[in-house]
């Protein structure tokens, strides 16, 4: 099974680990599982790479399902790029400007939203975003909430992303008052089982974006058709 993800023959790799799967002990498959976890993790095979997670326990504390988004309403913590954490769940670019974090202050449901803050003005962004695992074919809808009181020469955006990078369907975000619904269809293509939702600034000038103000969001799910 690793040996064929290392040759980007997913399918019949996950093929070869469901069999093996059938039978051995945990300690016999984990080492496998791990290596066979991170070349399909690389490979943006984010479902089956959350399979092989969920079979052999690398995350024993993990809550990441397949089809779903993790942490939608900012109620557990975010994760730096390259801190080694679970990436599965909320990330946020290096940087200082904006400020980024969860709110007590401003929030639809629970305890937490997320705010990007851009305060008084300055120039910079700092993307948020997830991976996901989703089925190959399948129609979603990626709903949330937010408001804004953001001034900008920019764009801000939130969009869904393939593993590869390519944009299957966004949406501008405009100065909301109070907390608007936005809903995002999403129809993934054949042989596409990673996605990632990304928020971030769109159109900036050669400087950088430019924004003043803040924009809170709360309650991100994704659900099948």
């Amino acid at each position: 099974a690793v040996l064929f993800a290392g040759d980007k023959r997913y399918p019949e790799a996950m093929d070869f680990w469901r069999r093996a799967s059938a039978g051995g002990s945990l300690i016999d498959r984990k080492a496998a599982g791990q290596a066979l976890y991170t070349k399909l993790l690389n490979g943006g095979t984010y479902r089956s790479a959350i399979e092989v997670a969920g079979d052999v326990g690398l995350f024993p504390n993990w809550d990441v399902s397949v089809g779903a988004v993790s942490n939608g309403g900012f109620e557990t913590g975010l994760h730096s790029l390259g801190d080694g954490s679970d990436p599965f769940s909320w990330v946020v670019a290096d940087g200082s400007f904006p400020r980024i974090g969860q709110n007590m202050d401003q929030k639809r449901s629970g305890t937490y939203s997320l705010l990007i803050s851009f305060g008084q003005g300055g120039s910079g962004q700092r993307p948020v975003s997830q991976k996901i695992g989703v089925e190959p074919e399948a129609v979603y809808d990626l709903q949330f909430y937010y408001r804004s009181d953001v001034t900008t020469s920019a764009r801000l955006r939130c969009d869904v992303l393939t593993a590869s990078g390519a944009i299957l369907a966004g949406a501008i975000l405009p100065p909301a008052g109070d907390w608007a619904q936005m809903k995002i269809p999403i129809s993934v293509p054949a042989n596409t089982e990673g996605i990632e939702i990304r928020i971030a600034m769109d159109g900036c000038s050669a400087n950088g974006c430019t924004a003043s103000g803040n924009v809170w969001f709360d309650d991100f799910a994704l659900s099948k058709h």
